[in-house]
């Protein structure tokens, strides 16, 4: 909720409004991540998209959910070989939200190591 009026890209909110975070929007957001769809671990700027929110409303379980990732992309590697996915990547659907872009199924193929 504002506390007062406030304008945000030439937008007018009156106080007290009550507003609704995208976090999906904002990792969509051409202008900071050019062509944010696509998959690039070395872009340039990838510690700046808002899955886990930012300054004082930063998500507590970042640290962990970070360590997650670390433990299953290094299962991933000991485990498997050759991993794909089994479909094009313009057929990958979303779950329709208003908060978050979530993968409805991500079939793939890999050989075990």
């Amino acid at each position: 909720m504002t506390t007062r009026e406030v304008v945000v890209n030439g937008t007018t909110i009156p106080s007290h409004a009550h507003l609704l975070l995208v976090y999906g929007s904002g990792n969509d957001d051409e202008t900071v991540f050019p062509e944010p769809r696509r998959f690039d671990i070395t872009r340039p700027n990838l510690g700046r998209h808002v899955a886990f929110g930012g300054g004082p409303h930063r998500c507590i379980g970042l640290a962990l959910a970070r360590m997650e990732v670390k433990v299953a992309a290094r299962e991933i590697v000991r485990q498997m070989k050759n991993l794909r996915l089994a479909i094009g990547e313009e057929e990958i659907r979303y779950t329709p939200s208003v908060a978050t872009r979530t993968i409805e199924s991500l079939p793939i193929t890999f050989e075990k190591r």
